[in-house]
């Protein structure tokens, strides 16, 4: 059998159960006295159990996780978002409620991103048009949700010249990231917490992802390692090629002026020269 004849299969079984499951329905709701009632006595209660998913009833408040149904889970089908932006405005109001704990490390959000070519203090930046990236939470605290691309979206040094006098904040990376990258995220700016170096869009630090070094956080008063990086693999990095690559922190590197950390191809710790231009990039961002 071959692929295609496999998804024709899989479409047939999957049109049959849809038939039955809408003949099912339309026996509960005869029972009762109303589409409202069936739904709210019977078919809701079912599929929340089925889906450990807290579904809305009729005048409802929005739709909470009840339970966590394994380490990675679609933030937009969770949520019930109509599309990437709605669904991180979803997250914010979590974070808001105080309510943010319903998501998980590992929950993850695919996005498009289209940013254009940019040179900033010397280094030039290429344009990006990618139809599709992914967003992993890497973690979750009361009130905000703090999200790092699962892949390198694009590689290229921190600064022109081999230094990280001014540390990260006044890199050119750090000018870049929050200039021209930050611009498809324009319209949910406002809700992207400000770093320790003002920065809305960021690397994580060495102690975020390895938990060792000098304690040091972007968005927290108490470091720590950030969840999502205790495991190994959840730690290296692919490119758009899908081959593993090293990737840039953004902690500069204490014993060498012109160094900067990062996380090697195997997921250990490492350093480089700042001005290394196969340097991976994976930004960070946190909801609040």
């Amino acid at each position: 059998m071959d692929k295609n004849e496999r998804k024709e299969m899989a479409a047939d079984i999957a049109n049959s159960m849809l038939d039955e499951f809408s003949k099912s329905v339309k026996r509960v709701v005869s029972l009762f006295g109303s589409e409202t009632e069936a739904l709210n006595k019977v078919l809701l209660p079912e599929l929340r159990e089925v889906t450990g998913y807290n579904l809305p009833g009729v005048g409802c408040t929005p739709a909470i996780p009840t339970t966590y149904m394994g380490e990675k889970r679609d933030l937009r089908r969770l949520l019930a978002g109509s599309g990437w932006m709605d669904t991180l405005y979803k997250v914010e109001d979590f974070c808001v409620q105080g309510i943010s704990g319903a998501i998980h490390p590992g929950d993850y959000l695919e996005i498009p991103l289209k940013v254009k070519a940019a040179k900033v203090s010397g280094v030039e930046y290429e344009a990006l048009d990618l139809e599709s990236t992914v967003l992993t939470v890497t973690h979750v605290f009361k009130n905000r949700v703090i999200f790092c691309f699962e892949d390198v979206l694009f590689s290229g040094p921190i600064n022109e010249d081999d230094t990280n006098k001014g540390g990260f904040k006044e890199s050119a990376l750090a000018k870049y990231l929050n200039t021209t990258f930050l611009e498809p995220f324009s319209e949910i700016k406002d809700f992207l917490a400000l770093n320790k170096d003002d920065l809305r869009i960021t690397l994580p630090t060495r102690y975020e992802v390895f938990g060792e070094g000098e304690p040091e956080a972007n968005w927290t008063d108490e470091p720590c390692q950030l969840e999502y990086f205790k495991r190994r693999k959840n730690r290296i990095k692919v490119d758009r090629d899908d081959d593993t690559m090293w990737y840039w922190l953004s902690t500069p590197y204490a014993a060498a002026a012109s160094h900067f950390c990062n996380v090697s191809t195997d997921g250990n710790a490492g350093t480089r020269y700042a001005s290394s231009g196969d340097g991976g990039c994976a930004p960070a961002f946190c909801v609040a």
